[in-house]
């Protein structure tokens, strides 16, 4: 700027000239200063943002393994449910199995006492029968 108003005191550039390239100057250094400022709050927020997003990663990540150790519990008690099914059905079909047999074991046994008793009662000797004047018959 000094030189340029040393030559213009000499006559090489008008004053008018001058003052307006000085005005200029002034205006796009301050053009140059505000983005300075904007783009250092633009990188501030945007640091921010990531600090957010690495934050929101880290609670989703720590979520996610908490879920993926509940599912994997949930599925180890359905496994154990599905056996404990299975076992409890074996142990019902066993359990039809013997009460049908002694349904007809106490049937077999029933007959065969049934017809043990007849044949005990057809065994026994008979008291003769007496006739209405005192003789056997």
């Amino acid at each position: 700027r000094a030189e340029l108003r040393d030559s213009a005191g000499a006559g090489c550039v008008p004053t008018s000239h001058l003052e307006s390239i000085e005005a200029e100057v002034s205006q796009k250094s301050a053009q140059i200063m505000e983005l300075q400022a904007s783009t250092g709050y633009e990188l501030q927020r945007i640091e921010r943002q990531r600090m957010l997003v690495d934050e929101t990663r880290l609670c989703c990540r720590e979520e996610l393994q908490a879920m993926t150790q509940r599912a994997q519990s949930l599925a180890a008690q359905v496994q154990k449910s599905k056996r404990k099914g299975q076992e409890l059905a074996a142990l019902r079909r066993e359990t039809a199995e013997l009460a049908s047999g002694l349904e007809e074991y106490r049937a077999a046994r029933g007959a065969e006492g049934r017809e043990r008793c007849s044949e005990a009662v057809l065994a026994v000797p008979r008291a003769p029968q007496v006739n209405g004047r005192g003789v056997a018959q």
